[in-house]
């Protein structure tokens, strides 16, 4: 959930900033790929694991997580997707994101 070690504009970051400052907040729809960690890793399965790994955060804080997109949401290939396509059946079902 950290780019290059830095995590003050990650995904993570934000909801810890709303805790810290005391507002207000019940869903997280993070653009995907920005930071939540998805697609910063060498695999698609890393970047699976990257946003189950802050989706279990921000569950932690009683969040819930969708994911903001415009297109793609299938990979071409579901048996063997490619790093950086999207597979919205293992976002909501493996990584439980919401999808709306």
């Amino acid at each position: 959930m950290e780019k290059d070690g830095n995590k003050t504009f990650t995904a993570q970051r934000q909801i810890e900033l709303h805790e810290e400052y005391d507002l207000p907040i019940g869903a997280f729809y993070p653009n995907d790929g920005y930071g939540c960690g998805y697609g910063q890793s060498d695999s698609f399965d890393g970047d699976i694991a990257e946003l189950k790994a802050f989706t279990d955060f921000a569950n932690s804080k009683g969040l819930e997580v969708g994911l903001w997109t415009q297109a793609n949401l299938w990979p071409g290939d579901k048996e063997n997707p490619k790093k950086g396509e999207r597979d919205i059946q293992r976002e909501v079902q493996d990584v439980g994101v919401r999808a709306s």
